[in-house]
């Protein structure tokens, strides 16, 4: 069946076209130019009438019957050759894609037991990760302990260190009460000192006043 709008017309261009090239309009040459559409038998018919209309075979340029004949043989064994690299073609195609095939199928079955493999190490990560989050809460609890153990240590240094200069305070107030003391002590041995010259002077006037008394009283016995 011929495409829809395939007329007279539009094949005479098309083989125009390829006759201002120097190609021979075959029907499948015609079908090309038309963009591989329209009936073979269409087309073949459309060229006849339009040979017919040139006046009984004629080609524009003035190609001759022979001349024709013989780019028909061309054409036609051209054609033929194009089948065979066509059907070579074909066939190279169809090993290539097997060959594609086989190779699809390969990386498939390699792409699975690498995701098989993946999963596994992902199962064996996931089992590590939950290792070290235990490992991590254990290492977190004896930190927060060493931290209160820490805390409380600062306390009882800060109370221990409160506790020395207490002591110390009351060292140095019972150190200056005994240089109070001292000094009092000075004082007083000082004042005992003075006290005992004054007696020992005291003592000894009283002694020089016996002997005075002493020896008045014998002067007068003697006379």
């Amino acid at each position: 069946m011929a495409r829809i709008g395939l007329d007279k017309s539009a094949v005479k261009k098309a083989r125009d076209d390829l006759l201002a090239q120097s190609l021979y309009p075959s029907v499948d040459a015609v079908r090309v130019a038309l963009g591989n559409t329209g009936s073979k038998t269409t087309i073949h018919k459309y060229l006849k009438e339009l040979e017919q209309e040139d006046g009984g075979g004629a080609r524009k340029g003035g190609i001759s019957d022979a001349l024709q004949e013989l780019v028909g043989r061309l054409a036609a064994r051209l054609e033929a050759e194009a089948e065979e690299r066509l059907a070579a073609a074909v066939a190279g195609y169809e090993d290539k894609e097997q060959r594609h095939l086989a190779a699809e199928k390969r990386m498939q079955q390699e792409l699975s037991e690498a995701l098989r493999r993946h999963e596994q190490q992902n199962q064996q990560s996931q089992a590590d990760i939950r290792k070290l989050q235990q490992l991590g809460a254990t290492a977190q609890a004896e930190a927060t302990r060493l931290n209160q153990d820490n805390a409380k240590l600062v306390a009882d240094l800060a109370h221990a260190r409160l506790a020395a200069y207490d002591a110390q305070r009351v060292a140095r107030e019972q150190d200056a009460k005994i240089e109070l003391l001292n000094a009092q002590v000075r004082e007083l041995e000082l004042e005992l000192a003075g006290a005992r010259a004054i007696t020992d002077g005291q003592q000894g006037l009283a002694a020089e006043l016996r002997r005075m008394l002493d020896g008045h009283g014998g002067s007068g016995k003697s006379v």
